[in-house]
């Protein structure tokens, strides 16, 4: 004989409620601003973005100061952040230009999160005096004086010509109790001296939240799961 229907609906259900749960993290996100720009010298800048940001948000922002450009697609939710942008950069023979894109969120869980990021900037700088830019930190937002992720990638042409790529990843808990500044930054600046080649990136970040005790969780499920087939086979016999 097999398990009851009346059996098998719970341990589906109690299987479901672990799932419905990971879905989403418990936090409050404020003071948070997204922003995409180019800056080449006063009155050719131009910028977009959002300064009072609230979640769920799907949006794209671009800039342009011809032939420099960024475009920027954002989909953020409490369970995860996902940016994917592209860029170009050219300075005149005159002024630098820099292109970038980059925010700040103010992140205070309810529960602990675990995070999980993943980045990655593809960027081709083919003349001399251009640097490229990729960074994501995770600090305490009242004193910094706990940081949990400091990323910082750089790469300038002293060091090389050409196509390039910044990659990283990793995982970390956001604790509950208090207010944590979250940033992040893509960019190429490219100076006068460059002029007029231009230097070119495409990149995303992806930043997935997921409630703690999430381990506990599959755990539990998987004792449920045992426990079902530990009875089905004594039905069974």
């Amino acid at each position: 004989m097999f398990l009851t229907r009346s059996k098998l609906v719970f341990c589906f259900f109690i299987l479901c409620v672990p799932a419905a749960r990971m879905d989403a993290a418990n936090f409050e996100l404020s003071n948070a601003s997204i922003s995409v720009g180019v800056l080449s010298g006063f009155p050719d800048t131009d910028g977009d973005g959002n300064a009072n940001l609230t979640l769920p948000y799907n949006a794209t922002h671009s800039a342009t100061v011809n032939p420099s450009t960024i475009t920027a697609n954002y989909d953020l939710s409490n369970s995860r952040f996902l940016i994917d942008l592209t860029m170009a950069s050219q300075a005149t023979f005159t002024q630098r230009t820099s292109v970038g894109a980059g925010s700040f969120k103010e992140i205070t869980p309810a529960e602990d999160i675990l995070v999980q990021y993943d980045g990655r900037f593809d960027f081709d700088l083919p003349a001399d005096s251009m640097t490229a830019v990729l960074g994501l930190s995770v600090a305490q937002a009242d004193n910094n004086t706990v940081i949990l992720v400091n990323e910082d990638r750089i790469h300038n042409t002293i060091f090389g010509l050409g196509p390039r790529s910044f990659e990283m990843s990793g995982e970390f808990t956001l604790p509950a109790g208090n207010t944590w500044l979250m940033s992040y930054l893509f960019r190429i600046t490219a100076n006068s001296s460059s002029a007029p080649f231009t230097g070119t990136g495409t990149g995303y970040l992806d930043v997935r939240f997921i409630p703690e005790p999430h381990s506990a969780i599959l755990l539990i499920s998987g004792g449920i799961v045992a426990m079902c087939r530990r009875r089905r086979r004594a039905y069974g016999r």
